[in-house]
């Protein structure tokens, strides 16, 4: 429903004129998707940390288990790109690590191009938790797959954009908030 509700949005925004009663419903509508945007947000984030048991008492984290889907997708990869591909800090995946070493879900090796890099790869047992892990999903998948059917290839596409414009605007605000922040920092110091 939220991706409908975004597209619709968009596709509202593009197809309206631009007078001004237009542009204080687009308005109206921004604010609203805006709002539902942080209310997805704070029920993703409300369950990222919650511990789940998954297999044979293995109990880790969605944030866990989202690394852990990276890594066996990207094998190979150094933590540093990691952090890059799941939008978090190198020390956020660096807080985590210890715990899939831990329970034998991941190892890490040195690389042979260069020997700085480390990459971090999937173990047999988490390919495992992997499994028991998507099995959980299958209908919520099925569900939003059989949603998604509704829209053609082209339809997917524009959403993949609009979401991949989201995330450079939220860093891109990040990276100036940071700014700011040094800026003033700098000037308490001088």
């Amino acid at each position: 429903l939220f991706v409908l509700f975004f597209y619709c949005l968009v596709l509202y925004y593009n197809l309206s004129s631009r007078n001004e009663e237009n542009i204080v419903k687009q308005d109206e509508r921004f604010n609203e998707l805006a709002e539902q945007f942080f209310k997805i947000n704070n029920q993703l984030t409300k369950i990222q940390h919650k511990p789940i048991n998954i297999k044979d008492d293995i109990n880790i984290s969605t944030s866990q288990l989202h690394l852990l889907e990276m890594i066996a997708k990207y094998p190979k990869l150094t933590i540093t790109s990691l952090a890059t591909c799941l939008g978090v800090t190198k020390g956020n995946i660096s807080q985590q690590i210890p715990k899939l070493l831990s329970l034998d879900l991941i190892t890490i090796v040195q690389k042979k191009e260069n020997k700085k890099n480390k990459a971090v790869l999937i173990t047999s047992l988490g390919e495992s938790v992997l499994a028991s892990h998507n099995s959980l999903h299958e209908a919520l998948y099925r569900s939003i797959t059989n949603d998604l059917s509704a829209f053609s290839s082209d339809q997917i596409g524009i959403l993949i954009d609009i979401f991949q414009k989201i995330a450079l605007s939220i860093d891109e605000y990040q990276l100036m908030f940071q700014q700011k922040e040094a800026e003033y920092g700098n000037s308490d110091k001088s």
